[in-house]
C-alpha cells in the first residue's frame, strides 16, 4: 500500500548538514501512520543523471503516542556535498507488514551557499564549544576536523588558515588572531548567497484573479535569471509564461509538480483562477538562480 510524506518539497543547503528535518507519513486517506518499531528506509534519484543512492544518515522516530506519524531524518555531509535536485522515496515496513510500504516522493533542492565555491566544499565548523573557543588540543574537534572536512574549514573568523606548503594542503591550522604564522594564507569568505537571485522587492505577494502577475528578480527587478524553478502547492493548476503576460491558455504547471527550467528570464508571469500566495507555504514557489 502506498501512502505520502508532508512536506513533499524541500530546500537544504550545500555542506549544511543539520538540523535533521522532519516528516509525517501518511496512509491512503491521509490519516498518520502510527509508525511505532517501524523501520525507514530512504532513496535518492537525481534529476540530472539518473543516479540513486541510498539515505546513510539516521532516521528517528517521534513518540507515536503524542505525534503519530512523524519521523525526522539527519542529514550526512554525502546527502548534501554539492547543488543538485533529486526525488527522494521513503518506505517504513511496520511490525505487522510483510513488505515496506511507500511513503511518496518529495522534491529535493539543495542550493548552492558561501561554502561551495566551483565545486569546492568549503565546511563551515562552529568553533566555540559552551562558550569558550575551540582549540587544536581538544580531541572532540581535531576528530570533527578528521571526519568531515574535505578541503578547507572556514568561518567569518581569522582563526583558520590553510598551510602554503603542498604538504600541508588540506590540513587546518588554528591561529590566535595575534599571532605570526609564516607560510599561511588566510582564507576570504563571502556573503550573500552564492549564485541565488534575490526576489525583487516590489513583487506581488500574491496573484491575481484570472489576471496576469510578474515576478523578477534582482534589487531594481530589471536582473535576467538564467535559470530558476517553480513548484506549485496552491491545490489547483497554475498558468505561466517567460516575459510575456499569461493567461488561461499558457502552460500549466499541475499541483504538486515542480518544474525547472533553464533559459535568461527577466520576469515569470503566472496566471491563476483564484488568487494564491507566492513564495509562501501552500502558494506558489519561485527560486531564481545565474
Amino acid at each position: 500500500m502506498a501512502g505520502s510524506v508532508t512536506p513533499n518539497y524541500i530546500e537544504e543547503y550545500t555542506a549544511k548538514a543539520s538540523p535533521a528535518k522532519a516528516w509525517t507519513a501518511l496512509d491512503e486517506q491521509g490519516a498518520a501512520i502510527d509508525l511505532t518499531s517501524a523501520v525507514i528506509t530512504g532513496w535518492l534519484l537525481s534529476l540530472v543523471d539518473n543516479s540513486v543512492t541510498r539515505l546513510q544518515g539516521a532516521f528517528t522516530l517521534a513518540n507515536q503516542s503524542a505525534s503519530r506519524g512523524q519521523f525526522s531524518y539527519q542529514w550526512t555531509l554525502i546527502d548534501v556535498s554539492g547543488p543538485g535536485i533529486w526525488s527522494m522515496y521513503f518506505s517504513a515496513k511496520l511490525p505487522g507488514d510483510s513488505y515496506a510500504r511507500e511513503l511518496g516522493t518529495v522534491h529535493f533542492v539543495v542550493l548552492p551557499t558561501p561554502e561551495w565555491i566551483n565545486n569546492m566544499t568549503i565546511q563551515e565548523v562552529d568553533l566555540n564549544v559552551g562558550g569558550a573557543p575551540n582549540m587544536s588540543g581538544n580531541p572532540a574537534f581535531v576528530q570533527l576536523v578528521a571526519s568531515i572536512v574535505t578541503h578547507v574549514i572556514v568561518d567569518q573568523l581569522p582563526a583558520l588558515v590553510l598551510a602554503a606548503s603542498s604538504a600541508n594542503i588540506g590540513k587546518v591550522t588554528p591561529q590566535v588572531a595575534s599571532a605570526d604564522v609564516a607560510t599561511s594564507n588566510p582564507l576570504p569568505t563571502t556573503s550573500g548567497q552564492v549564485g541565488e537571485v534575490v526576489p525583487w522587492g516590489t513583487n506581488p505577494s500574491t496573484t491575481g484573479i484570472a489576471t496576469d502577475a510578474a515576478f523578477k528578480f534582482g534589487a531594481s527587478g530589471n536582473t535576467t535569471v538564467q535559470r530558476f524553478c517553480i513548484s506549485n502547492e496552491t491545490g489547483s493548476d497554475v498558468r505561466y509564461e517567460l516575459d510575456a503576460s499569461a493567461t488561461a491558455n499558457s502552460l500549466r504547471l499541475k499541483d504538486g509538480n515542480i518544474i525547472f527550467i533553464q533559459q535568461p528570464t527577466a520576469a515569470i508571469h503566472l496566471f491563476t483562477a483564484a488568487s494564491q500566495s507566492i513564495n509562501a507555504a501552500g502558494g506558489v514557489m519561485i527560486r531564481g538562480w545565474n
